[in-house]
């Protein structure tokens, strides 16, 4: 019995925590992303100004969870975009992957190398993609290519388990409060020029059956606990989608 009250005083006391000390800045961060503007801290979109800022990963980044709990140990895994090898480095250590990333910043490619993760400087938009794999991540990369349908092409036969993507929600509530109050949204990181196509979930759902895929599954990464899961279009600000090709069945 006290066992069970003090388990239920510790649970009081966490909730009294969390509405004092962490309710407070998320309103405060919310109340900014709708209201306000970042400060744009390039002056020309280059990414190898980009990675050189360390415009990329956020501590304990849950789509790197995601990612990790969706592939096999021992899997081939190919991370096009894959700034500075953060998530690689996680799947060499968690899943004894055998990964390769791919980035246009070589500087970026730098910082990976640097993580013991194998990399190459490679363009997304203009070079055929160089092999096979059990998994190709595309992890919040897709909206910074003008013409991504060229890059699904390419990768179309190269994944033999699935094609994993994460891309952020454009109609996640803060984005759909800021339009009603009269501002885009913001995605961007440090230049207002980063990305290039927007996409809902219903969105990626029509898109990706257009050109010719299928989503399998979706996970919600950041957004608002357990409501990202109930209304995941309105609650979750980032989605994984795993995605099949029945056009080219695995190879």
């Amino acid at each position: 019995m006290t066992e069970f009250v003090a388990d239920v005083w510790l649970g009081i006391r966490r909730l009294y925590l969390v509405a004092r000390y962490r309710w407070p800045r998320e309103a405060g961060h919310a109340w900014r992303n709708v209201f306000s503007y970042k400060p744009i801290r390039l002056t020309d979109l280059d990414y190898e100004q980009y990675w050189s800022a360390d415009a990329s990963a956020f501590e304990n980044d849950l789509r790197h969870i995601t990612f990790e709990n969706l592939i096999d140990s021992e899997s081939t895994v190919a991370d096009i975009g894959c700034g500075d090898g953060e998530l690689l480095a996680r799947l060499l250590t968690r899943r004894q992957a055998r990964v390769h990333g791919f980035d246009i910043s070589e500087d970026a490619v730098a910082k990976a190398r640097a993580k013991g993760v194998a990399a190459d400087v490679w363009n997304a938009s203009t070079d055929d993609f160089p092999g096979t794999f059990d998994y190709i991540i595309i992890a919040d990369c897709l909206e910074h290519i003008a013409v991504p349908e060229r890059l699904m092409a390419r990768v179309r036969g190269r994944f033999r388990k699935a094609l994993l993507i994460s891309i952020p929600n454009s109609c996640y509530w803060r984005y759909r409060a800021r339009v009603m109050f009269g501002s885009f949204m913001v995605q961007w990181v440090v230049h207002p020029g980063e990305h290039l196509r927007f996409w809902s979930k219903r969105d990626m759902f029509w898109w990706l059956e257009q050109i010719g895929f299928r989503v399998e599954q979706t996970h919600p990464t950041w957004g608002i606990p357990l409501l990202k899961h109930l209304w995941p279009s309105m609650f979750a600000q980032n989605i994984v989608y795993v995605i099949q090709d029945d056009r080219n069945p695995a190879v």
